[in-house]
């Protein structure tokens, strides 16, 4: 999962974002303008994450047992 902090207009994430898509990478894009609200999160032995978010008062996105960094 990556986090993408940007500006709207910001055309180099635009191509980031592209290049992700393509490798079906799980991706959140956050503007400057955007709230999140972290909802729920949870972190098991393994170091699974489980988290629900809110972005801009609109439906929760959950993001289900994501991997750490450098963990297979």
């Amino acid at each position: 999962m990556i986090l993408i902090i940007s500006q709207i207009d910001d055309g180099p994430t635009v191509h980031v974002i592209k290049g992700l898509k393509y490798y079906n990478v799980n991706y959140i894009r956050i503007n400057r303008e955007d709230t999140v609200y972290l909802k729920k999160m949870e972190i098991n032995d393994f170091g699974d994450i489980d988290i629900d978010i809110r972005l801009n008062k609109d439906k929760i996105i959950k993001l289900i047992k994501l991997k750490p960094y450098g963990i297979d």
